[in-house]
Order: C-alpha cells, then sequence, then structure tokens
C-alpha cells in the first residue's frame, strides 16, 4: 500500500474522517506522572470507530520514550527507550497498523510524530527508512510537552522540513495560547504555515478560539485548523481559562453551548475547520510542568461518543466540509 492508494481511497467516495487521534503507550502519563490518557491500541481505535460511525483516522504515536520521566532532570538511559525523538513510536505505530493488523489498515491515515529542535537528523533519517517501508501521509508535532520550539521547524538545516517539504508531507501542530508556553505559540506555527507555501499545516485544537489566529488561518489557503479535544476547549471557555483566548481576544460564541458554537465556527471558516475527537485525549487527566518549574494540573472529561453527537448536531452540508472535504484538502499534498 502507498500513500497514494490512501489517498485515492478516501476520494472514492463520501465519508466520515477523525482528523486528529492516537495510538500507542505513554509511559510517563502512566508511570510517572499518574496522568490519564496513557493508551490506546489501533484496535481499540478501530472498535470505537466502528461504535461512532467513523470512516478512516488520521493517527499520530503518543509521546516518545526518549524524553525525561516526569520529575527526573534526565532521560533514563536503556536500549527499549528511544534513542532518539521518536525513534520507536513512529516505528510502533506503522508496524501496528499494517504488520499486526493489516485487516483494519485501510482505515487508518498515519501521522509521524517529530520533534523540531532535538536531533532532528536522526529522526529524517529514520522517517526516510519509514517513508520507504510503509504509507506514511504526514506528520505531528507536539512541542509543549517535549519542550522544543515550533520556531526551528525553519531552521535552515533543519532535516525534517527537508523531508517534509521533499514529499510535500502535511503537517498537525500542537498550539497554545498559555502565555507561559513559548514553545508552541499559536502565531508561531502560523507564522511557519506563511513561511512554507508549499506544506500544508493543521493548527490543533481549534486555534485555542483566538479570533486573530483563526482569521490567519483562513487566509492562508495552506492553513487548517483542527478542532480536536472540542467539549473540553469549550469548558476551558467557560472556565475563562488561560489556555484559550478570551475577551476580546476570543471568537465571540457561547462556549456553554458546544454545539452551536461548532456551527458558528463551520460557519465562519467552511474551508478551514477540520473535524477531530483526540481520542483518547477527549479525556485529559494530566500534570505538566511549565517553564517556571509549577506544576499543572489539568481535569477536564468529555465522554468518547460526545465529539460525535456534537459533529452530528450539523446541518449535512456543514458535516461533510468539516469532517470530509477539508480533510481531504489538508492531505492532498501528500502525494
Amino acid at each position: 500500500m502507498k500513500r497514494t492508494d490512501i489517498l485515492e481511497r478516501l476520494k472514492r467516495q463520501q465519508m466520515i474522517i477523525d482528523a486528529h487521534t492516537h495510538v500507542g503507550i505513554s509511559i510517563n502519563n502512566y508511570i510517572a506522572s499518574g496522568s490519564y490518557p496513557y493508551a490506546l491500541s489501533f484496535e481499540d481505535l478501530v472498535v470505537r470507530m466502528d461504535a461512532l460511525g467513523i470512516d478512516s483516522s488520521i493517527i499520530f504515536p503518543f509521546e516518545s520514550s526518549y524524553y525525561p520521566l516526569f520529575g527526573d532532570d534526565e532521560a533514563i538511559s536503556s536500549p527499549a527507550r528511544s534513542s532518539f525523538p521518536y525513534e520507536k513510536e513512529n516505528e510502533n505505530l506503522l508496524r501496528e497498523i499494517f504488520d499486526v493488523f493489516p485487516e483494519y489498515a485501510e482505515r487508518a491515515i498515519p501521522f509521524a510524530m517529530f520533534d523540531p529542535t532535538h536531533e532532528t537528523t536522526k529522526q529524517a533519517v529514520a522517517l526516510e527508512k519509514l517513508y520507504s517501508n510503509y504509507p506514511l501521509c504526514g506528520l505531528k508535532t507536539l512541542t509543549t510537552y517535549t519542550k522544543s520550539f515550533v520556531k526551528d521547524f525553519n531552521n535552515p538545516d533543519n532535516e525534517i522540513r527537508k523531508f517534509a517539504l521533499k514529499y510535500k508531507l502535511p503537517i498537525t501542530f500542537h498550539c497554545s495560547w498559555f502565555k507561559e508556553d513559548i514553545w508552541a505559540n499559536v502565531f508561531d506555527v502560523i507564522d511557519i504555515a506563511e513561511a512554507n507555501p508549499e506544506i500544508n499545516f493543521a493548527l490543533a485544537h481549534s486555534a485555542r478560539f483566538s479570533q486573530v489566529a483563526l482569521d490567519r488561518a483562513a487566509a492562508l489557503p495552506n492553513c487548517f485548523v483542527d478542532i480536536s479535544a472540542f467539549k473540553i476547549h469549550c469548558d476551558l471557555a467557560v472556565e475563562q481559562s488561560e489556555f484559550v483566548a478570551c475577551g476580546d481576544d476570543g471568537f465571540t460564541a457561547d462556549y456553554s453551548a458546544p454545539e452551536a458554537t461548532l456551527l458558528q465556527l463551520a460557519e465562519a471558516y467552511p474551508d478551514t475547520i477540520l473535524w477531530g475527537s483526540d481520542t483518547p485525549y477527549h479525556y485529559f487527566a494530566q500534570k505538566y510542568i511549565d517553564q517556571d518549574g509549577k506544576v499543572i494540573d489539568c481535569r477536564l472529561f468529555s465522554r468518547y461518543d460526545r465529539e460525535m453527537k456534537i459533529l452530528q448536531s450539523l446541518p449535512a452540508e456543514l458535516r461533510q466540509k468539516i469532517a470530509y472535504d477539508n480533510i481531504i484538502n489538508f492531505l492532498q499534498t501528500s502525494v
């Protein structure tokens, strides 16, 4: 199977595509910080997809064992851990999908994770090897948790950027509004999209409801916004959380009514919004350390079927736009 095969299959008939899911394990969440979620297998994801009526999913690994565990100053040296970011996690994801469960493989749109700052040459070499053996469809980065800088993607000698440009791979960027998060600022991500018009980009988590970020993304033909974990971000907006844009900075909506909010977003940005569940991160009970060493404890929950029910509340035309048409357009540069 090739990337072209995956995209051609997706284009043959309208379907529901989830633009943001995770498969694998977070050793840090399970062992070090006692956080949830910490694991999901590809088979279990397919079971969820069947239960919810999802045809295909873009899938990323969880975090990498390369990084120090919660509370440690440095990573433990062990052959069982990745020796550079996502060394084992990307390979394990692709092997699980295509070698262990080939009967479900046509449901998957696999993206590899990357770190734009650390050991980028080693990562690029590994990605080239995976690309030659599996239908790798895109890339994903999560710099808040790796203490890496999205800006480093644009370094002239960044081999991962060269790899993405070579194959025109679409990229999903985790982005942040939290002012102490210096690693994944939403506007830094948009700057990257502006500087790389040959690649399609998606800003995860509704661009944190920033009105300016949403407008800037919509003005770029290569920039999309995925609404993964939408319900818990609406909850954060209701709470006036510093993790999302509020007041004059935020998209004006009644966030206590996620269905109405999604309708407003989809109508305002019909060619930009991508539907995604963030399975299994539609539940979020996680601790992390900010740049000042302060432990942040987030506890937000949404039922496994809540994201789908919010999507289903949309009129059919808009539902097709954000759960199929726009996702196909996002993936287009992957061939």
